[in-house]
């Protein structure tokens, strides 16, 4: 992709979409808040301008659309870039203003050209990689994202991005043995530790979760017996 063609195309798919262009859009403070439930995911707190993150695991969509809420609430725009089935309802339930979401799928070869394009039009780009592109071209991607003041939510493993890995999970229903799922216990690694998260919680959206009960038994002195 030649950087004499990414702004013709980017103001295309601005066009199209009713976005602005990142000229404009990007301007502002360095940092997007969260959702209070995120903040402490991320070591500065919400999502850095100019910065790559790496979500990966089950669940890793869903926390992308969680992260970017808080985004399109204030009036930036995200752009989903994947093939993946998205209910809107659901996607609307982790706080994402429908209104300023636009999903894009192309071919899964031309997803780093389109990724490109985006960058250039957008505040908050999630996209799902069609293959894993040569180190010389993840480096330029990182250069253009810091360049263009972009934040890019890659569901992948990446180098040199800041990396959230979703590991555990367990769903919970409405009694043991049956009903139908309620909410989904997930642990979450990311720079700044372990953390726990109900994704999606009972209303759908994303709430802190208790970590792992432990229960301590003590036996001594004054200890009744079982």
């Amino acid at each position: 992709m030649s950087a004499e063609i990414a702004p013709i195309k980017a103001r295309r798919l601005a066009e199209r979409f009713g976005l602005g262009t990142a000229s404009g859009v990007l301007s502002g403070a360095e940092m997007l808040p969260v959702l209070p439930a995120l903040a402490e995911l991320l070591p500065q707190g919400g999502l850095r301008r100019g910065r790559l993150y790496s979500l990966s695991g089950p669940g890793s969509l869903m926390l992308a659309f969680a992260l970017a809420a808080e985004g399109t609430r204030r009036g930036h725009w995200c752009t989903a870039l994947t093939d993946e089935e998205l209910g809107l309802s659901a996607v609307a339930d982790l706080g994402i203003r429908l209104d300023r979401l636009a999903v894009a799928s192309v071919p899964g070869g031309e997803w780093l050209e389109a990724l490109g394009i985006l960058v250039d039009a957008v505040d908050i780009v999630i996209a799902q990689p069609g293959f894993r592109p040569a180190p010389r071209e993840q480096q330029r991607l990182l250069a253009r994202v810091r360049e263009r003041r972009a934040i890019v939510l890659l569901l992948d493993d990446w180098p040199g991005a800041q990396d959230l890995r979703l590991g555990e999970r367990q769903w919970e229903g409405l009694e043991a043995g049956a009903g139908r799922l309620r909410r989904c216990r997930r642990q979450v690694r990311t720079p700044t530790g372990q953390h726990a998260l109900w994704l999606p919680d009972e209303h759908g959206g994303v709430s802190p979760a208790p970590s792992a009960e432990v229960t301590l038994l003590s036996f001594g002195k004054g200890t009744p017996d079982a």
